[in-house]
């Protein structure tokens, strides 16, 4: 999946991080996107944050380390910031302006959200979009659910090349759509959940199937279908019992490990048909998949896959 660079050097120098990896995702959305990053620093200097750029969204910070010391200011008021620890979640109006002082180490990851986005999710969830985000942005909230979602992603910024475009999606979509019930306050709506028919199935499996590498996104797969991408995703997993990026990812799997057994291809050639972005992604996918897998690989020469 391509990154988006701009964005985390931007958020990045905002809160005193040379790297900061980024993702857009914006293939569930029709006009709007959400942006996801990882901030991460060992620094313990003093430093001031820069404050982002107003606009009408949120940012939702969840904490993957302890932050034992910091300071916060709201258009340049001091608040009653606490230490925030590991697991807990702190939400900003990006209609105001957030001025930080740390002085420790920090690690966490950052769900940027546009109200624009914001609207676009309500809809697809049948739920009302709020004004605001009532959340302790002072001591943080315990928040599970959000927290595993940013956790989720941490491999993916570790080797971006790899990261599976439709799972990122997946994740961000989530992130918003939880954003919304938790701290929202619309609760959920009650719907029935719906499987795909077998014809529906079918071709969404097809799809995917013909792009191995990713590139075939969630709405242009629900637009076949005439749904939204809220709604496939949903109908998928209740008709297969998972998200359509772990299909993919089975798939592949299942695909490189025939391939393995009964031909004569390189690890490189069967990797490329895989769909996978390199030999050493396609071994430690097929090696967490099924260890089993790794005396196939170990012999190397095509020669000796007869």
């Amino acid at each position: 999946m391509k990154t988006d660079g701009a964005y985390g050097r931007t958020l990045g120098r905002a809160m005193g991080v040379e790297k900061a990896p980024a993702f857009v995702s914006h293939s569930m959305l029709r006009v709007s996107r959400i942006a996801v990053t990882e901030i991460r620093s060992d620094n313990t200097e003093i430093h001031v944050t820069r404050p982002v750029p107003a606009e009408d969204g949120i940012l939702a910070m969840a904490q993957i380390r302890d932050w034992p010391k910091r300071f916060l200011f709201e258009d340049g008021r001091p608040t009653k910031a606490q230490p925030l620890k590991a697991g807990t979640v702190t939400i900003f109006d990006l209609r105001k302006e957030w001025v930080g002082v740390r002085s420790t180490p920090v690690h966490y990851v950052c769900f940027y959200l546009p109200r624009a986005a914001m609207a676009e999710i309500a809809e697809m969830e049948n739920v009302g979009l709020p004004d605001e985000y009532p959340n302790d942005y002072c001591a943080g909230n315990e928040d599970v659910t959000l927290s595993s979602l940013a956790r989720t992603l941490l491999p993916s910024f570790l080797r971006p090349k790899e990261a599976n475009g439709l799972f990122v999606d997946h994740i961000t979509t989530a992130a918003g759509a939880h954003i919304l019930r938790r701290y929202g306050g619309t609760g959920r709506d009650g719907k029935v959940k719906h499987s795909l028919s077998a014809a529906q199935l079918n071709r969404s499996r097809d799809q995917l199937a013909a792009s191995l590498g990713g590139t075939v996104t969630l709405r242009e797969m629900a637009r076949e279908l005439g749904m939204s991408a809220t709604e496939f995703s949903g109908a998928f997993r209740f008709s297969t019992g998972m998200e359509p990026h772990r299909w993919l990812n089975r798939h592949r799997i299942s695909l490189a490990g025939s391939l393995l057994e009964k031909t004569r291809l390189t690890l490189a050639e069967i990797a490329a048909a895989c769909g996978f972005q390199s030999e050493t992604h396609m071994v430690r996918s097929l090696s967490k998949a099924n260890p089993a897998l790794l005396s196939l690989m170990r012999r190397g020469a095509p020669e000796e896959r007869s």
